[in-house]
Parts: C-alpha cells; sequence; structure tokens
C-alpha cells in the first residue's frame, strides 16, 4: 500500500530499531574495507582441502550481470 504525505513540511523519521540496523550494516562495510584488514601473502595456501569434488547439473545456467 502506498502511504501518501499528509505533512509536507514535517521530514521523514525512521524509527529507532531502523537506525541502529543502518548503523550496524554501515560498521559492518566500513570494518571490510578498511585498509587494517590487508591480507599479507600467505607462504601456504589459506584453504588447504585436499579432496575436492565438482559436481555440475545437466544444465547450467550463468548470469550477465
Amino acid at each position: 500500500m502506498l502511504e501518501i504525505n499528509t505533512n509536507p513540511g514535517k521530514a521523514f523519521r525512521v524509527s529507532k530499531e531502523q537506525q541502529r540496523i543502518i548503523r550496524h550494516r554501515k560498521r559492518r562495510i566500513q570494518r571490510r574495507l578498511s585498509p587494517e584488514k590487508a591480507w599479507c601473502d600467505p607462504s601456504a595456501p589459506m584453504l588447504a582441502a585436499s579432496n575436492i569434488h565438482y559436481q555440475m547439473a545437466d544444465r547450467v545456467r550463468g548470469l550477465n550481470c
């Protein structure tokens, strides 16, 4: 349902819970993109699986995005 703003002079308010969620998401993005999180070159592979099996379906589709 589309809500129509009946008070065009007043700003839209976001609830405290929504503000907390938005703040948490921004903090996670900043932490992920922080320069302190730079990975050093490891001497060994980071994912050392010795027994890897790949499976494909009969019909495989890819996305072009």
